[in-house]
C-alpha cells in the first residue's frame, strides 16, 4: 500500500484529487471498471471507446488492459466492424481477484521473519499478524465474484445502481448549453 495523492472523477465527469491510502495500481481499478461495464451485457461487444467512456478510463491505456484480460481469458475480443470486447466467462466464474491477477496486482506473503535469523521458517507475532492480513484480503477477493460486485440492490435498477461508480455513457446526463441572449438596447448602450 502506498499513500500517493489521487485523481478520482465522478459520475459526472468532475475531476477531484483525494488523500488516502491506495491499495491497487490504477490499472488494476481500471480492469475492475472495465469487467464491471462488460458484466452488464455480457454477450454485447464494445469498443475500447465505448468502454472508455463509461468507465472514464483512458483509451489508450484501457486498449492496454484490455489485452491482459484477453489473454487471462477474462474477456473475449473480435475483430472487424461488429467486433470490441465481451466476456470471456460468465461474471458469476470471474472473481474479483481473477480480475486483479490479469493486471498488475499481487499480494506478497511474508515468508520468514525480517527481523530474526535467515532460513527461520516461523514468523514473530508481529509478521505472522501482518501474513494472516494478506490471506485474508486474498480469500475475500477471491470468494466474490464480479456477478456479485455490480448486482443491483434490491428495489434498484439499471447500472446506475450497481455498487461501482459508473454509467453507460447514454445513461450519463448531459450538460445543459446555455445559450447566450442578446438584448438589442442593452447591446447598443454598451457600445456607446
Amino acid at each position: 500500500m502506498r499513500r500517493t495523492p489521487r485523481v478520482e472523477s465522478n459520475l459526472h465527469g468532475d475531476i477531484r484529487e483525494t488523500g488516502g491510502i491506495q491499495m491497487i495500481s490504477s490499472t488494476c481499478e481500471y480492469a475492475l471498471r472495465a469487467v464491471a461495464f462488460l458484466c452488464a451485457s455480457p454477450e454485447k461487444f464494445y469498443t475500447v471507446q465505448e468502454i472508455a467512456e463509461s468507465t472514464h478510463a483512458p483509451p489508450g491505456y484501457l486498449a492496454k488492459i484490455l489485452q491482459l484480460l484477453v489473454h487471462a481469458k477474462i474477456i473475449r475480443s473480435q475483430r472487424g466492424i461488429r467486433g470490441g470486447f465481451r466476456l470471456g466467462r460468465r461474471p458469476a466464474e470471474i472473481s474479483v481477484l481473477d480480475v486483479l491477477r490479469a493486471s498488475d496486482f499481487s499480494l506478497a506473503r511474508i515468508e520468514h521473519c525480517p527481523l530474526g535469523p535467515r532460513g527461520q521458517r516461523r514468523l514473530c507475532p508481529l509478521h505472522k499478524l501482518l501474513d494472516d492480513a494478506v490471506v485474508t484480503v486474498e480469500q475475500q477477493l477471491a470468494r466474490v465474484s464480479m456477478f456479485e460486485l455490480v448486482r443491483a440492490r434490491p428495489g434498484a435498477s439499471g447500472l446506475e445502481n450497481s455498487l461501482l461508480c459508473f454509467r453507460p455513457a447514454e445513461a450519463r446526463p448531459r450538460p445543459r448549453k446555455r445559450r447566450l441572449v442578446r438584448v438589442p438596447e442593452l447591446s447598443r448602450a454598451a457600445s456607446r
